[in-house]
């Protein structure tokens, strides 16, 4: 268990601190995305973009998620990977054509007493794509 201890003082005694102890044995790691990670342009459709995040050791397997609109609360988030080795890198392939300029990404680690570590972009990054006009053939044109 891990013990913390808070210097508040109290009206009677200005040198009394206040400690506790957690009632429950649980564990303590780190997971930050990197990339995308806020302010990037990525282009629907490529091959050549890496979803990064800096990773605990001790956790073997992760959850790539996607929201389009910045908030992972609604059911619109995509998922890019069900499990994924914890190596810190991901292709994603290909980027989603889903058009954003309020994308986030979240990592999440699936081992078990782990699930609770996990992290979003911190802030918004886009996706983006060509407008395609098509000129031929106009309407009521026979090809052939």
């Amino acid at each position: 268990s891990i013990r913390a201890t808070s210097p508040r003082r109290s009206e009677r005694s200005p040198t009394r601190r206040k400690v506790d102890a957690s009632d429950a044995t649980f564990k303590v790691g780190t997971m930050r995305v990197t990339a995308p990670n806020g302010s990037e342009s990525w282009p629907a459709g490529y091959a050549d973009r890496v979803i990064t995040w800096e990773r605990d050791a001790q956790v073997s397997l992760v959850k790539i998620e996607f929201s389009p609109d910045g908030n992972f609360i609604g059911g619109d988030e995509i998922v890019v990977s069900a499990s994924t080795a914890n190596d810190g890198s991901f292709p994603w392939i290909p980027i989603p054509s889903t058009l954003t300029t309020a994308g986030r990404v979240r990592v999440t680690a699936l081992d078990a007493g782990w699930t609770n570590l996990t992290d979003t972009s911190d802030n918004n990054f886009t996706i983006s794509g060509e407008v395609l006009s098509v000129s031929q053939p106009t309407t009521g044109a026979i090809w052939g």
